[in-house]
C-alpha cells in the first residue's frame, strides 16, 4: 500500500484542548469520519505565532480500535508542524503540515512516516 494520506480538523476548545474529526485514504475505512481527543499539555507561543505545544491524544481507529499517543506541534510564522507518536513508540507514526484557519480550527494534512 502506498503511504496513508489524510486530513485532521480540530476544533480548538476555551482549555487549549482540541476535538477532531478525520478522514484518511485507507482502504479499510471506507472514507469514514473518524475522531481524535488532544489534551492540552503544556506549550507557548499559541497557534499562530513560534512555539512548540505538546498533547496526550487518542484517537479511534476503525481498524485498530483506540490509540493513545504523543502530539507535538512545531509552530513556526503560524506553519504548524505536526507529529504523532503512539505510545510505547520512540519513532513518529505520522507527521503533518497546517494552519490555524480561524479563531477555533486548526487544518492538517498528514501522512504515515
Amino acid at each position: 500500500m502506498d503511504k496513508l494520506k489524510g486530513i485532521v480538523l480540530y476544533d480548538i476548545q476555551l482549555d487549549g484542548n482540541l476535538n477532531g474529526v478525520y478522514i484518511n485514504d485507507h482502504p479499510l475505512t471506507n472514507g469514514e469520519i473518524l475522531t481524535e481527543t488532544a489534551r492540552f499539555i503544556q506549550g507557548d507561543g499559541g497557534f499562530r505565532g513560534n512555539g512548540t505545544m505538546e498533547f496526550q491524544c487518542v484517537w479511534f481507529d476503525q481498524v485498530e480500535g483506540p490509540i493513545s499517543a504523543s502530539l507535538t506541534f512545531d509552530i513556526t510564522n503560524g506553519v504548524i508542524q505536526a507529529q504523532w507518536v503512539i505510545d510505547g513508540e520512540t519513532n513518529p507514526t505520522f507527521s503533518g503540515y497546517g494552519f490555524q484557519m480561524n479563531e477555533r480550527q486548526i487544518a492538517i494534512s498528514y501522512w504515515d512516516v
